[in-house]
Parts: structure tokens; C-alpha cells; sequence
């Protein structure tokens, strides 16, 4: 097993053991060479930056191409996420529809864990928003990027899972006035770090 002792041993051999189960419930569809590595060393064998020689080992399904950040950040799992990046995870790996874990945090409106991946240099501005596509006469940029994730979230966010993101009390709020202060909140953080605003998302 990896060594990390950012966190809490126990904590972390729970965490790693999740992950090791999770790999073995879903071996049908796992990327064929997450499979390939992990039957050559054993999941439980894999050094420290072993992963870093394999981008695709923490891809779960080679159809959609999610990986377990993508799960972590749409969870709002931040011991996770940490621990991911600290054994090579790719903090801008990409899945099938050109969408990141930061897209997959903003579009469940997961405060802490978009702070989390920003802190760690999570690139706002990735998706599919650096493409044209074209549609009928008219060409626009796409809409897979984590802002555009944020405006159109149908996630909703309580006081209290605000007040624990925040560190504030908003025990007084709403569920929607909640969610509107994290949304509000996650734009200002993305376009603090160089999220682009002029996108345009399609027709209406």
C-alpha cells in the first residue's frame, strides 16, 4: 500500500481500501490498462509514483473516461482529492465530453473541493469551451467548462453544507438562498483564478 501521512493513518487506509474495493466491483469496465498494471503489481504493491508512469490508472470506464477524481470532486470528498493528487493523479485529466473534476465539483456545486483544486492549479478554462462547434450557420464554443457548469447547475446546497465549506454560520438561509451564495461564491473563485466570461453556450 502507498504510504501518505497527510492524514490520519486509519483515515487513510480507509480511504485506500475504498478505492481498492471500487476497482474491484467495477473490473468489467475499468480501462484495460488500469487492469493491465494493477494485475502485473497488485493494487496493494503499487510504489509511490507508480501511478505517475501511467496516466490512464485512475481512469474508471474507458467509455465515459471518469476517473476517481472526477467521483472525489463531485462528492466533495476533499481527503480524497488530496490524497489522489499526492500518488500522481492528473488534476486536469479530462473525461469523454472533455469535462474535468473542477466541471464535475461546480456542476454539484461543491465549494470546498472547486477552492481544493483551484488551490492545486486546476485549470478553469479546460473543457471543450477552446473548441468551435458548429450548429446549423452559426459557430459558438462549447459549453463543457467548469463556469458554464456553475451558471446551469440544477444541484441545490444547504446552510448547513454552506456553513461547513465556508467555516461562516448561514444557519439562517434558505436552501435556496444557500444555494444561490455558493453558486455566487464558486463564480467569484473561477473567474478569480482567469476563468473566461465571454462564453457563449449555443442557441436558445
Amino acid at each position: 500500500m502507498p504510504r501518505y501521512t497527510a492524514i490520519a493513518k486509519d483515515e487513510f487506509n480507509k480511504r485506500y481500501q475504498d478505492l481498492a474495493n471500487y476497482v474491484q466491483d467495477n473490473a468489467n469496465t475499468l480501462n484495460e490498462d488500469t487492469l493491465r498494471v494493477i494485475k502485473r503489481n497488485g493494487l496493494d504493491n503499487l510504489p509511490n509514483g507508480h501511478v505517475l508512469k501511467y496516466k490512464n490508472l485512475f481512469v474508471l470506464n474507458r467509455n465515459n473516461r471518469k476517473s476517481f477524481l472526477h467521483k472525489a470532486a463531485a462528492e466533495g470528498d476533499l481527503i480524497l482529492i488530496t490524497f489522489l493528487k499526492s500518488t500522481g493523479h492528473d488534476i486536469n485529466l479530462k473525461d469523454a465530453q472533455h469535462k474535468t473534476a473542477l466541471y464535475d465539483a461546480c456542476d454539484h456545486l461543491k465549494l470546498a473541493a472547486v477552492n481544493q483544486l483551484l488551490g492545486y492549479d486546476a485549470d478553469p478554462n479546460l473543457g471543450n469551451g477552446h473548441l468551435k462547434v458548429k450548429e446549423g450557420n452559426q459557430e459558438y464554443t462549447g459549453e463543457t467548462v467548469p463556469l458554464v457548469a456553475t451558471i446551469e447547475s440544477k444541484a441545490t446546497v444547504t446552510a448547513a453544507e454552506l456553513s461547513s465549506a465556508t467555516g461562516q454560520d448561514f444557519s439562517q438561509l434558505t436552501t435556496e438562498q444557500a444555494t444561490e451564495q455558493a453558486r455566487a461564491r464558486l463564480t467569484k473563485s473561477l473567474i478569480a483564478k482567469g476563468a473566461q466570461t465571454d462564453l457563449q453556450t449555443g442557441q436558445d
